[in-house]
């Protein structure tokens, strides 16, 4: 055969130099590393293969030795002796029978002829006799013989038509997992991009977040004190809190962006406080009667069950959640009402803030909860905003395991609908104390050291500090504070993160180092949410005993350092306050004029309603007479910092001393 074929068989297929540059190379079918001389390519399992494998493996059918196989030479053979256009007309399976039939045909008749001649005889009867039996039964045989092949041809073209269909279904499936493959790949290359670029914009929003919140600290600082300072006039006042407002809106709307940042990445921590419901409804509905009253709109509550009275749960971004929807009820509502209703049952408290505005179309009722996506509607005015407030209030409903929902009526109004699991508590811990105004603290003086290397930061907390009781100092840079440490017993450090030569985390491991052991509160803009997330390479240990994310409020600064001194406040008379309004008041009012105790006993009426717009209206009626400065005044200093119940107490104790 090697003669005839000239070595055409000893090697199944030619070498490849698929194992040109390794030593060693995995059999895919038991796995094993071999040496490369022991290996070769397989068409069938598409990869490489052992030669023990390669041998014992049948399943394959011989793909790689093409041409090889009995059936192939057969078929060779047909072609040669049978012309292009009679070969079409020949049937493959006939011919196979005829084969097979005529090569067991001969092989039998050549066995009953050697039984023929061994048992030959010199009668010549009995010779005849006995080839005629033998010839009988020799058909019967080649009877047998042909079903049996025929049942053996149909078998085989069977086992290969359903191993050819085997075959090709194993090359769509391995096609098919090597085009997954390909598209895992490309989508791991996709999400590989998308996540650089989210790092990427977490880091420029960090980044920028520095940026504003460092002049906006200043201006937010400098108008909370302001605002505390009664020698400005009513003018004055309005203007300064229009600032301290505009700068709390910018700081919402930096708050918001990063806040959507720490949700995608999945920083975002949720607390478990207890709340006063009561308080916190109270506190949200005044807030937005106010925003409802300076737009002309009427502002509804109802609560349609009992509420508990202390629920645990995330107060910040409930609070958060509420006030974005009750902002964009009355920022799209032009003309009409708002309505907060309440429902509590069952642990569940449902919200709905339904108003009388432009209404949403169908199709956009889930666009309105994509980032950045704003419905703009001709003829109707453009309201300001980053397009994130719906987006976050959603993120956070089902971060607290709730769901927020919206039905509208275009030229109607709309309704959103948030329900949130509120537990009740019944074992109430200690809630928060209401604000009040700080004169002083109890015991000796503190000194407080604030490095910063802005100089207007160190004079705004400076300025916060210094009137309740504090020896305030200020070094511009580390340097500074290292050389001051020994000259000066410091009770408490702020240190600014992000300050040029030794920043604040250097710092603070130098005055640990040095056995400084008073508490530490570190100052960043560059915060989202504490210091886990600032810029700047942070200590492996965390020596220090706060932080405080600018811009810097007032009471949230005095807060932590009355938390790291273990500081107990004096807080300042409320009632001496109030007599002191009074009694400015009272010199103020004109009791002789006949409409003024008027005035007074209809704005006590509406402060005990609530009705914001009408208390408005009495006093610009007041204002028109030029009769009571000081009263208007103080009117609208209570009204603007939501304390509706001070302006009832103050007419009441007006009317009670008039008479």
């Amino acid at each position: 055969i090697a003669w005839m074929t000239k070595g055409r068989y000893y090697i199944a297929r030619p070498p490849t130099n698929d194992f040109a540059y390794t030593a060693e190379a995995a059999c895919e079918v038991c796995g094993n590393l071999f040496e490369t001389e022991d290996m070769t390519t397989c068409p069938s399992y598409q990869g490489s293969i052992c030669s023990l494998c390669c041998s014992l493996d049948s399943l394959c059918n011989d793909r790689c030795k093409v041409g090889a196989r009995v059936s192939d030479q057969l078929a060779a053979f047909g072609r040669f002796l049978f012309t292009g256009g009679q070969i079409g007309r020949v049937n493959a399976r006939l011919l196979q029978f005829l084969s097979l039939m005529s090569v067991l045909s001969a092989f039998v008749a050549a066995v009953f002829w050697l039984v023929s001649q061994q048992m030959g005889s010199d009668n010549t009867e009995v010779s005849q006799l006995v080839n005629n039996a033998l010839f009988n039964v020799y058909m019967l045989l080649l009877i047998l013989i042909g079903v049996l092949v025929w049942l053996f041809v149909l078998a085989e073209e069977s086992k290969k038509l359903a191993l050819d269909e085997t075959t090709k279904q194993a090359d769509l499936l391995t096609n098919e997992i090597l085009a997954h493959h390909v598209t895992d790949m490309k989508l791991q290359k996709a999400k590989e991009n998308a996540d650089a670029a989210n790092q990427a914009k977490s880091r420029y929003l960090t980044g920028i977040s520095h940026e504003l919140r460092s002049p906006l600290n200043s201006i937010l600082g400098y108008a909370q004190l302001l605002e505390k300072d009664g020698s400005l006039s009513d003018a004055q006042q309005k203007k300064i809190n229009l600032i301290r407002r505009s700068s709390d809106h910018l700081a919402n709307l930096i708050e918001g962006l990063l806040d959507l940042s720490s949700i995608e990445a999945g920083r975002l921590e949720m607390r478990r406080d207890q709340v006063s419901l009561g308080t916190l409804l109270k506190e949200i509905t005044d807030m937005s009667r106010v925003q409802a009253a300076a737009k002309g709109l009427d502002f509804a509550t109802v609560s349609l069950s009992e509420l508990p009275e202390v629920i645990t749960t995330d107060e910040k971004h409930l609070r958060q959640i509420l006030i974005n929807l009750l902002s964009n009820a009355i920022k799209y509502t032009e003309r009409g009402v708002i309505t907060f209703t309440v429902r509590y049952r069952s642990e569940v408290a449902d919200f709905y803030i339904r108003d009388t505005g432009i209404g949403i179309e169908p199709d956009y009722l889930e666009t309105i909860f994509h980032p950045f996506e704003r419905i703009r509607k001709p003829g109707t005015p453009q309201n300001p905003g980053t397009g994130l407030g719906l987006t976050i209030s959603r993120f956070l409903t089902e971060i607290m395991g709730g769901n927020l929902s919206v039905t509208s009526s275009p030229g109607e109004g709309s309704e959103f609908r948030l329900s949130l699991m509120l537990p009740r508590v019944f074992r109430v811990s200690e809630l928060p104390q209401p604000t009040r105004s700080i004169k002083g603290y109890k015991g000796v003086e503190r000194t407080v050291m604030v490095v910063d290397d802005n100089a207007s930061h160190r004079g705004l907390i400076s300025e916060i500090l210094s009137p309740v009781g504090f020896e305030v100092l200020e070094a511009k840079d580390g340097y500074e504070c290292l050389e001051a440490v020994g000259r000066h017993r410091i009770h408490l450090f702020l240190l600014d993160i992000s300050m040029p030569g030794i920043d604040g985390w250097e710092l603070l491991e130098q005055l640990r180092r040095e056995g400084v052991s008073q508490p530490v509160l570190m100052v960043s803009a560059d915060a989202i949410d504490g210091p886990t997330h600032a810029m700047g390479p942070e200590p492996k240990f965390r020596p220090h005993d706060g932080f405080i994310a600018k811009p810097i409020r007032d009471n949230n600064l005095l807060d932590k350092v009355s938390t790291a001194l273990d500081l107990e406040w004096e807080y300042m008379d409320d009632d001496a306050e109030s007599k002191r309004d009074i009694r400015k008041c009272e010199v103020s009012l004109d009791f002789s004029h006949p409409e003024c105790m008027n005035d007074c006993s209809e704005l006590l009426s509406m402060s005990e309603l609530g009705y914001i717009a009408g208390m408005e209206k009495v006093l610009q009626r007041i204002e028109a007479r030029s009769v009571a400065p000081e009263f208007v005044k103080c009117v609208r200093r209570h009204m603007s910092e939501l304390q509706i119940s001070r302006v009832t107490d103050l007419c009441r104790r007006i009317i009670s001393h008039a008479q």
